[in-house]
Parts: C-alpha cells; sequence; structure tokens
C-alpha cells in the first residue's frame, strides 16, 4: 500500500485536492478562452497531470502501480468531463456534425459548347425536322469505291490526274 506521502512529492491525498480543484474550476468554465486556460492547467504538455504522471519514475515499483493507475484514472475523467462540459453551445455540436470531410465534393461543369458546334447542332435539328437524315462516312472514297465498283477502267480518260 503507497504511504500518504509519496517519495515524489505527490500523494493520494493531492490526487483528491487535484481532482476537487479540477472540477471545481471545470464547473466554473464558461467560455472557450477559461476552457482553453483550463486545458492548459490541467492537461496541457506542462500541466499538473503531465508532471505528476512524470514523477512516476522516481517511485518505488510497487508505490508506482498504486499510484500511477489512479493518476491515470484522474487523468482519464478530467478529460471526458472536459470533453462533455456544459459550456460548449449546441451550435458548435451542429456545425461539427454538418460538415463530412469524407463526403465528394460538388463537381464543377467543365467548359461549354463552342460556338460553331452549337451552330452546327441548331443547323441539323432544323434539317432533322424537315424530315432530312444524317449521314455519317468518310468524306473522300478510296480509288476502288469511285472508279473500279463503277466499271471504270483503269485506262479510262476520266481516271487521269488531270480530270481528278
Amino acid at each position: 500500500m503507497i504511504s500518504e506521502s509519496a517519495g515524489s512529492g505527490h500523494s493520494l491525498k493531492d490526487l483528491d485536492l487535484i481532482r476537487q480543484d479540477a472540477e471545481s474550476e471545470l464547473a466554473a468554465v464558461k467560455d472557450k478562452e477559461t476552457a482553453e486556460q483550463f486545458r492548459i492547467k490541467y492537461l496541457g504538455k506542462k500541466g499538473i497531470l503531465r508532471e505528476i504522471l512524470k514523477s512516476l519514475k522516481d517511485l518505488p515499483e510497487v508505490e508506482r502501480r498504486e499510484f500511477g493507475a489512479r493518476a491515470n484514472q484522474l487523468r482519464i475523467s478530467i478529460e471526458e468531463k472536459f470533453e462533455q462540459a456544459p459550456w460548449k453551445t449546441s451550435s458548435e455540436d451542429k456545425a461539427s456534425l454538418s460538415f463530412d470531410p469524407t463526403l465528394p465534393g460538388f463537381p464543377f461543369p467543365k467548359g461549354s459548347i463552342h460556338p460553331l458546334m452549337r451552330v452546327r447542332d441548331e443547323i441539323r435539328d432544323i434539317f432533322l425536322s424537315m424530315g432530312f437524315s444524317v449521314a455519317y462516312g468518310p468524306e473522300i472514297e478510296t480509288d476502288y469505291y469511285n472508279f473500279e465498283a463503277l466499271n471504270t477502267p483503269a485506262f479510262h480518260p476520266a481516271r487521269d490526274m488531270q480530270d481528278t
């Protein structure tokens, strides 16, 4: 069993006093500034609880276990009470819940139709409404389709380079 006054200068009574002080100070916290001061004082890098946990290395093994367990319980208790503090407004909670960083973003439109393409599409629609159809294919055919398939022999004058 650990004695009331441990060799490191901290005792179980000190832990109880720290618990009482922290609870009373936490009850007095009303805004973010005092909450931050409270967090720094008790839970910060150079806070009271951190200093107590650092001083555990100076205790004998038997006392270290019990004192360390109690100090760690105190730290967890204060952290939980700090996170559930009534000074936090519900609007802050709603704001933190309304934003989900895992959701995909909104897609942006990727440009617009070129003015010439818009006119071409309008003209095509006009001709389609008049009963015409759109035929797709190559604009320049091969020699076979222009001459051979039409039974124009190779020596025919229409196939001279000057005529084509």
